[in-house]
């Protein structure tokens, strides 16, 4: 007797549909598994025929054949567990092969015959609304989870048991939709806020104009000054996610096993800050089953490089390529995996290993010392920031002063310029690839960023006294466009222009060493 169940496997962020064939005849008692098959899958034998065994349901003595098709998939995982277990039971006439049509079964099982919850469920649950498929059985603790996607019925189960009650009675254990998901009260927001940062307007404005375009942006200066405390505020001023983004992240976080301790704020842009020791694996994604790194668990939100000058080299040369093309592409004998990594590069550093260079009155680091810290650094990965600001030392009076006295603004008023000029930008590009001015390529600055006689003279004088590149040229112009969308006009100013160069300020430091060498020497 043969039977055929619909279920799933997950290949980096997106899954495809599997059908499960099983077949009892009569023969030597054995488990045969093909298919392409993982170790993992491979295992599942022993575990799903003592899981139906103390269901109480004995297997007879039989030969039996599992198949996963296609063949020119590969399967890994748990997942499949549940499927073969149902393709055994309905061999037995437990339960109606007919029903198992226009339903999608995926799950781990227990020795006991429970049901453990898998990671990547929503894709699968994408996908199966994809192909027409109107069901999914899964593990109750997944439901929450899949129910993020509409027009699938979704059935929570916890025990083998519950799911030949299911097929058998035809109630369901746990039947929702999505609207349950969305008709939850807002939480509350986090307590930070940028009003919580005293002084450092130069900065605030830099930030808020990097988050207006979503603008790479580097923070430099002193240990101390509110560089770390400036970057994780950004999150609370980019406009909140719409569906088609929540569901692209929420699938990165599924497959990456991490969406049920993020449950709370799956609604809010992913704030990543990996640790400088980070490996070069972990921060692209990998492993021989590739899963999804830090560059894509940022996808839609921000990347933090914290103490930038101490990851290493050959971590940060990585990032260049992803930073361009929106993606990271992991190579293995399995196949290729390409993961978004679509994300706002806000990093901080020192100037120098003590920090407080160009102070001279307070560093202690010689021009040597000072170039072996910046040489960390190579200029075609400096290259790929749009803006950078150095982060002053905040005045005694401005720690000092009260928050009645305060004229900041605070994160809701800074949140509010940022969603009114991305939906300038929205407006501009409606029909285009692209949503923020950073995402402009070459033809497009061209035509979105054009410049009067008074801009070009400008925008030249700037291009020769600091020896920009092309990319940084481009990246001068985006900038300056975002800061003309927010103030509502259609042409790029002098003004606009003049404040985009000062942040182009990357090589400041490099200057500054250069202008102490001729002073040391001289």
């Amino acid at each position: 007797m043969l039977s055929k169940v619909i279920s799933a496997s997950v290949t980096g962020i997106d899954a495809s549909i599997v059908q499960v064939e099983v077949d009892l005849s009569n023969g030597i008692p054995s488990f045969t598994m093909t298919g392409y098959l993982g170790a993992r899958v491979r295992e599942a034998g022993e575990r799903v025929r003592t899981a139906v065994k103390n269901t109480g349901y004995p297997i007879p003595s039989s030969r039996i054949v599992v198949n996963v098709s296609p063949a020119s998939i590969r399967k890994s995982g748990t997942m499949l567990d549940l499927p073969i277990a149902v393709g055994i039971l309905s061999d037995l006439k437990i339960m109606e092969e007919t029903k198992l049509s226009d339903t999608m079964i995926i799950g781990e099982l227990s020795l006991d015959g429970s049901i453990n919850p898998i990671s990547g469920i929503l894709p699968m649950v994408c996908e199966a609304k994809e192909k027409g498929i109107k069901r999914c059985i899964l593990p109750e603790q997944n439901r929450k989870e899949a129910m993020l996607i509409p027009e699938v019925e979704i059935i929570g189960v916890s025990t083998l048991s519950d799911v030949i009650q299911v097929f058998q009675t035809g109630s369901n254990i746990t039947l929702s939709c999505a609207e349950e998901i969305y008709a939850e009260e807002k939480r509350e927001n986090d307590m930070m806020d940028f009003s919580d940062v005293n002084g450092q307007y130069a900065a605030k404005r830099a930030i808020l104009i990097a988050a207006c375009g979503r603008h790479n942006i580097l923070l430099s200066g002193p240990p101390g000054s509110g560089k770390t405390l400036l970057s994780s505020r950004i999150p609370t001023i980019l406009p909140e996610m719409n569906q088609e983004e929540l569901i692209e992240v929420s699938k990165i976080y599924s497959v990456a096993g991490l969406l049920d301790i993020r449950k709370d704020c799956i609604r809010k842009r992913p704030f990543r800050a990996p640790h400088h020791t980070i490996s070069q694996s972990a921060l692209m994604g990998g492993g021989i089953y590739p899963i999804p790194g830090e560059i894509t668990l940022a996808h839609h939100g921000v990347l933090f490089l914290d103490e930038l000058t101490k990851f290493r080299a050959g971590v940060l040369e990585c990032l260049r390529q992803p930073i361009e093309e929106k993606k990271v592409s992991i190579i293995r004998n399995s196949g290729i995996c390409r993961f978004p990594a679509d994300f706002m590069l806000v990093a901080a550093m020192n100037p120098c290993k003590c920090g407080f260079y160009p102070d001279r009155n307070l560093c202690t680091c010689s021009a040597m010392d000072i170039a072996r810290h910046l040489g960390k650094l190579s200029k075609p990965f400096m290259d790929r920031f749009d803006m950078a600001v150095h982060v002053e030392k905040p005045r005694y009076e401005e720690l000092s002063e009260s928050k009645e006295l305060k004229m900041e603004l605070n994160s809701e008023e800074m949140k509010k310029i940022v969603k009114n000029t991305v939906k300038v930008q929205e407006e501009r590009y409606k029909g285009l690839s692209i949503r923020y001015n950073s995402e402009l390529n070459t033809a497009q600055i061209k035509k979105f960023c054009r410049l009067d006689e008074k801009g070009n003279r400008l925008m030249k004088q700037a291009y020769e006294q600091n020896d920009l590149s092309a990319r940084g040229y481009g990246k001068i112009l985006k900038v300056a466009r975002t800061i003309a969308d927010m103030e509502q006009s259609e042409e790029i100013g002098i003004h606009h222009l003049s404040e985009a160069i000062c942040f182009r300020s990357l090589n400041m430091e490099e200057q500054n060493m250069t202008e102490y060498r001729r002073n040391e020497n001289g």
